[in-house]
């Protein structure tokens, strides 16, 4: 305000080489000065806020866009996370499935040879058991019939005898 006062002053001090005689026609109103001068720091303010404002309205757009874009980037993220978990699940799954089946194939394998090993030896113990049945069968009739055989000529030998003594009884 100082300045523009000194600048009229200056002026009419130009235009007037004596700084005591002022004309009424050449009255600058300071009214109107301080009015335009009112309006320009208005503005000047008005500017500053506008600024303010734009740039207070502009962060808060690239804020949100920002958010936006990151919450699609993580949205995308996620989706593309989801599908690679459930991908690596299923071959988890998948691999997991495949070494059950192998675990469970293995295991069937080993039981059948197991089983197969077990009949074996009871087919080999059904087998000795028979033939020694069978030799043992046959070594009693065997046996028996050596036995008989001694039996039947014991008693040949005693009817024989009692035969002789029959015949001796017939003669006399």
């Amino acid at each position: 305000m100082k300045e523009l006062i000194d600048k009229v002053n200056f002026q009419n001090l130009e235009e007037n080489y004596n700084a005591k005689k002022i004309y009424v026609t050449k009255k600058i109103p300071f009214n109107v000065i301080l009015n335009k001068q009112k309006q320009e720091q208005d503005k000047k303010e008005d500017n500053k806020l506008f600024k303010a404002v734009k740039t207070y309205y502009f962060t808060k757009l690239k804020r949100k866009t920002f958010f936006f874009l990151l919450n699609e980037y993580y949205k995308s993220q996620s989706i593309l996370y989801f599908f690679k978990l459930r991908d690596i699940d299923r071959k988890r799954k998948w691999i997991k499935k495949k070494r059950i089946n192998i675990i469970i194939i293995n295991i069937f394998y080993k039981w059948l040879d197991l089983s197969v090993m077990h009949l074996h030896k009871k087919y080999e113990k059904a087998k000795d058991y028979y033939i020694l049945r069978k030799k043992s069968r046959i070594f009693n009739l065997w046996k028996r019939i050596i036995n008989d055989n001694k039996f039947f000529k014991k008693i040949d030998i005693v009817f024989l005898k009692l035969e002789e003594i029959a015949n001796s009884w017939e003669q006399k």
